[in-house]
């Protein structure tokens, strides 16, 4: 079957404002309950989910933001021996939770807080000589990985300490026949 699915249908009554307030208090209220099943069910991705969030709330100009607490869950999630940033305190580093983590970093205007020179070996030491990078020390290899070294080192100035040219190539090699990737 072709065509276009509506899978919800809205009510002629339904609201047609945007109710920010109420989208403000529930991601506010996400990190309140640390004992809840979401919050302990999402540690695997927490530094990427606090992103997700601080975008939303900068988006709704959110003022209630605490930049400290911030900073400091995003160095907890640091490993000083490797130079990444994981998924939350005490995970290995990866590429996601760096960029993640690197994100929130600038939109908090605390990069010049880090050592950008370890971050970034950490980055440029995961591209591996085909282009690719890996996610982390563990071998994995995905087009999103190359995404998320490029942009960790735009964010950091340093673009030009990783071989761009050969990840672009990576990427382009796995172009799908129907041009998808």
């Amino acid at each position: 079957m072709s065509g276009f699915h509506k899978d919800v249908i809205l009510k002629d009554d339904a609201p047609s404002q945007l109710f920010l307030s109420k989208h403000k208090e529930f991601i506010l209220s996400y990190a309140k309950n640390q004992e809840s099943y979401e919050f302990v069910m999402s540690e695997w991705l927490r530094a990427s989910g606090v992103y997700w969030c601080l975008t939303a709330l900068k988006l709704m100009h959110n003022s209630e933001l605490n930049e400290d607490d911030l900073f400091s869950f995003v160095m907890s999630c640091y490993d000083k021996g490797k130079g990444g940033f994981g998924a939350s305190e005490n995970h290995d580093p990866h590429l996601l939770y760096t960029l993640s983590a690197v994100q929130i970093l600038a939109m908090i205007d605390r990069l010049d807080d880090i050592d950008r020179d370890k971050v970034v070996n950490f980055v440029t030491d995961l591209q591996q000589s085909d282009g690719s990078f890996w996610g982390d020390e563990w071998g994995e290899v995905d087009t999103r990985f190359t995404f998320c070294a490029f942009a960790t080192l735009v964010l950091l100035g340093r673009l030009h300490e990783c071989d761009v040219a050969k990840g672009v190539q990576f990427v382009l090699r796995c172009k799908n026949f129907d041009g998808a990737f």
